[in-house]
C-alpha cells in the first residue's frame, strides 16, 4: 500500500475529528425508575429524554437506544441495566460515543474493604460507596464499583457519559474508591448531586437538558471537555429548598450503617457536578476537570 495515502487518510481522519464531524456511532441506555409510591415515578424522565434524543436524527439513530422504564423490580432491574449495558458495550468501537442515563434514587452503603480514604468536608463517608437504589437488598442496587466495571470493558476511544438524576450522584467520582468512573479513560460523570446531598424529585437537571437538546446538537461522540462542560454550565440547576424524605419506605439500613450519624444527611442543600477525564479541544492528553456548582436536592434513598 502506498504509504503517502496512508499518511493523508490518517490526517484527514485526524483532522475530521478535530473539527468535530460526524465520524462515529452514538449507543445510549436510558433508565427511568417507577417505585409506584406518590411521587416517585421517574419512568417519564427516561422516555423524554429517549424522544429528545431520538428527534437528533442527525446525531441518533433510535435503534441504537435502549430504554429501560417503569416500575422497579419489574420493568426495571440492576440486571437488565447492566445486560443492556452490556449490550451497548459489544457494539461501539472507538470514536463512537456511550450515554447511560439514570433517574431514580440514590443510596450510599458500607464497603469497609474499599474505603474512600480522601478526609475533609466533601468525603465524609470514607466507609462508604455510593449506588442507584433500585430495590431493596444487595441485589437491588448497582454499586459504583459495578458501573465502573461496566464502563471499563468498553473499546479505547469510546467517548461515554454517565448522567446521573440521583442522590449522592457524585460519589461515583472521587479519585480515591478503587471502584470510581474516573478510573476510566474517556469517562464523563454529570450528577445531580454531590457525593454529600441529596437531590430534586422534580428532575430540574433532566428537565433542563431536554430543553437545552430541543434546540442544540448533542452529538456525543464528537465532544470534548469543554463542549461537554458547556452544555452542563447551561442546564445546572439553581439552588432550592426541597426536603425529600430521607429514604424509601422499606430501605434495610443494614446497607447504611451511618446514615443517621452522617452530618446533614440529606437535609442541605444539594449541587450538581460535572467531572470529566476526557481531552479538551486541541489537547492530546487527559484533561482532568471538576466544575461543582450548587443545585438541587433529590430523592434521597
Amino acid at each position: 500500500m502506498n504509504s503517502s495515502k496512508v499518511m493523508v487518510g490518517a490526517l484527514g481522519l485526524m483532522m475530521g475529528v478535530v473539527a468535530g464531524q460526524a465520524l462515529g456511532v452514538n449507543y445510549a441506555v436510558v433508565v427511568g425508575v417507577d417505585y409506584l409510591r406518590p411521587g416517585q415515578n421517574w419512568a417519564p424522565d427516561a422516555n423524554a429524554v429517549a424522544a429528545r434524543l431520538g428527534g437528533q436524527a442527525a446525531n441518533w439513530n433510535g435503534a441504537n437506544i435502549t430504554v429501560l422504564s417503569g416500575a422497579a423490580g419489574v420493568a426495571v432491574t440492576p440486571a437488565n441495566i447492566m445486560a443492556a449495558i452490556a449490550a451497548r458495550r459489544a457494539q461501539a468501537a472507538a470514536g463512537d460515543g456511550f450515554l447511560f442515563y439514570y433517574s431514580g434514587h440514590g443510596s450510599f452503603f458500607a464497603e469497609p474493604g474499599d474505603m474512600e480514604k480522601v478526609p475533609g468536608a466533601g468525603r465524609a463517608r470514607n466507609v462508604c460507596d455510593e449506588s442507584l437504589y433500585i430495590g431493596a437488598g444487595a441485589g437491588g442496587r448497582i454499586g459504583d464499583d459495578d458501573l465502573t466495571a461496566a464502563f471499563a470493558g468498553f473499546a479505547r476511544g469510546v467517548n461515554k457519559l454517565a448522567f446521573l438524576d440521583s442522590c449522592f450522584a457524585g460519589g461515583f467520582w472521587n479519585g480515591s474508591d478503587a471502584g470510581d468512573l474516573d478510573l476510566v479513560a474517556g469517562t464523563t460523570l454529570i450528577a445531580a448531586a454531590n457525593e454529600n446531598s441529596t437531590a430534586p424529585g422534580s428532575s430540574d437537571i433532566t428537565n433542563n437538558w431536554n430543553a437545552w437538546m430541543n434546540n442544540n446538537a448533542f452529538n456525543l461522540q464528537a465532544m470534548n471537555a469543554a463542549q461537554l462542560t458547556g452544555m452542563f454550565n447551561a442546564i445546572k440547576p439553581g439552588a432550592v429548598n426541597n426536603p425529600q424524605q430521607k429514604m424509601p419506605p422499606g430501605f434495610n439500613m443494614s446497607y447504611d450503617p451511618i446514615y443517621e450519624t452522617f452530618p446533614g444527611a440529606p437535609m442541605h442543600p444539594g449541587s450538581a457536578e460535572i467531572w470529566t477525564n476526557i481531552p479538551g479541544p486541541g489537547v492530546l492528553g487527559v484533561l482532568a476537570l471538576g466544575v461543582v456548582i450548587g443545585g438541587r436536592r433529590r430523592r434521597g434513598a
